[in-house]
């Protein structure tokens, strides 16, 4: 009987399909962890633009119309630098007017969150409370 070393075409090849499948469930985690931590960072974004709204509310009587840090007056105010994968802008709530509601709007730019939809948006009213796809 011979002794035989190495291995043979077939035992290769299946260890080559069980490394790729190994390696697509990888990937496939690895980007929707990213995804999930791109949504959590503009979360924690419109929260930030939420306390800074009643901030404003508090001083002026009503909502700022404009998220720009040159138009806000609040000398804290600033937008993360972090921002490239969503844009954040302030619109009439729920009464349609700026003066009594706001809604804070992070609208996806590109498929930050890697879901395969573009243009997602997430936002926050007056009250604090999230919609969208989160």
């Amino acid at each position: 009987m011979e002794c035989r070393k190495g291995l043979t075409l077939i035992e290769l090849m299946i260890v080559v399909v069980l490394i790729s499948i190994l390696v697509t469930l990888a990937v496939t985690r690895y980007r929707a962890a990213i995804g999930k931590s791109r949504r959590s960072e503009s979360l924690m974004v419109l929260k930030q633009l939420y306390g800074l709204e009643l901030c404003y509310y508090e001083e002026y009587g009503t909502y700022a119309a404009s998220l720009a840090p040159n138009l806000f007056p609040i000398k804290t105010w600033m937008l993360p630098s972090e921002t490239r994968r969503y844009d954040y802008t302030a619109c009439p709530g729920k009464t349609g007017d700026i003066e009594t509601s706001v809604w804070i709007v992070a609208t996806e730019k590109n498929d930050a969150d890697l879901d395969g939809n573009k243009f997602e948006q997430i936002r926050i009213d007056e009250e604090g409370v999230f919609y969208g796809d989160m």
